[in-house]
């Protein structure tokens, strides 16, 4: 995923700035420019803990995170939350994450069962998928490093979707869990229209799953009366089903009216696709959708026919006119077979 069109820090930036200045001011001391330039800034994602990668969530906790109790309270403790989000929403940083505990870590609580890290890793679903990267849990530096495309995806997923997850979870203080839930659902509502690109290419493991929690995360929007800023949608190489992709657009005809390309290269796709695809431009959505892929799309044979046709003619409808639909390898333009010579 990514998103463009504002500062990566986004409204959390400039509420936090104003906060630094206006408190050195009441307090009679040096101003907010002035303090960041004598204060060592807040230990960022990533930047600790990485040559010892199998304990980097502990090094990278003890460096960033103050006792949550003082959150509401402490400007510090909020500004370094305002810093994380930033960097979780910057485009240009890797996210490189270990999920192994090693066996002398004062906490030995397994990182799939953590509130914290559970926060982090929904938070990094809405950086692009080139971006994650799960490292080697075994302690040997030259542990083989996991193929990026046969790695779990991380999704966009809704406020409702982390609070079910997080209920699972444990946190060293049980306060903690309600700020977490506020915390997050404000990263949503900050984040999700800015995205402009939903890109899963070669990502074996997106499937009908994946795609279902990214549709809750559309109907979520969709619900709040907001739209996203998607403009292209690239699902080559995954391996969602016809039904799944049918319901993706259902949402993105509601939430995404700036779509123009859709990317659907070498998918199991058929008629349901196709026939969402027909109803959404009789009733005006997809209005700037301008390049359609459904290149060797398997199913998509002379049954759908004359619902192709029918999208082609519906796209001449619309203000604006310019449509290309790659339909190379399917087989409703596949040559019939040349009958043998007597």
């Amino acid at each position: 995923m990514s998103s463009g069109g504002t500062s990566p820090c986004g409204d959390e930036g400039e509420e936090f700035k104003e906060s630094q200045s206006s408190r050195a001011v009441s307090e009679g001391g040096a101003t907010g420019s002035e303090r960041r330039k004598t204060e060592a800034p807040p230990t960022v994602l990533g930047e600790r803990g990485m040559k010892k990668h199998e304990g980097h969530w502990e090094a990278r906790q003890s460096a960033q995170w103050r006792p949550i109790a003082q959150m509401g309270q402490s400007f510090s403790g909020r500004f370094q939350f305002s810093r994380f989000f930033c960097t979780t929403k910057n485009a240009s940083l890797e996210d490189r994450t270990s999920t192994g505990i090693p066996p002398n870590a004062q906490n030995n609580v397994p990182f799939s069962q953590r509130g914290w890290p559970a926060m982090e890793t929904f938070v990094s679903g809405f950086k692009h998928p080139r971006l994650l990267h799960l490292l080697p849990t075994a302690p040997d530096s030259d542990a083989p490093y996991p193929d990026i495309n046969l790695q779990p995806v991380r999704v966009p997923a809704a406020p409702s979707v982390f609070e079910s997850e997080l209920a699972s979870k444990k946190f060293t203080n049980g306060a903690d869990e309600t700020v977490v839930r506020q915390l997050y659902a404000h990263f949503v509502s900050r984040t999700a229209p800015h995205i402009r690109t939903i890109s899963f290419v070669g990502r074996q493991q997106f499937g009908d799953r994946e795609a279902r929690t990214l549709h809750g995360l559309l109907l979520h929007m969709e619900n709040s009366g907001r739209t996203v800023a998607v403009e292209s949608v690239d699902l080559t190489g995954t391996s969602v089903t016809d039904e799944s992709v049918s319901l993706l657009l259902k949402a993105l005809q509601q939430t995404a009216p700036g779509l123009k390309r859709l990317v659907l290269f070498s998918l199991p796709l058929g008629m349901q696709t196709l026939e969402t695809l027909r109803e959404g431009m009789d009733r005006g959505y997809f209005a700037v959708l301008n390049w359609l892929d459904l290149h060797d799309g398997t199913q998509v044979d002379s049954s759908c026919l004359d619902t192709v046709c029918h999208i082609l003619n519906a796209s001449q409808k619309r203000k604006v006119k310019r449509f290309s639909l790659d339909l190379q390898g399917c087989p409703v333009i596949a040559r019939p077979a040349r009958p043998p010579d007597p």
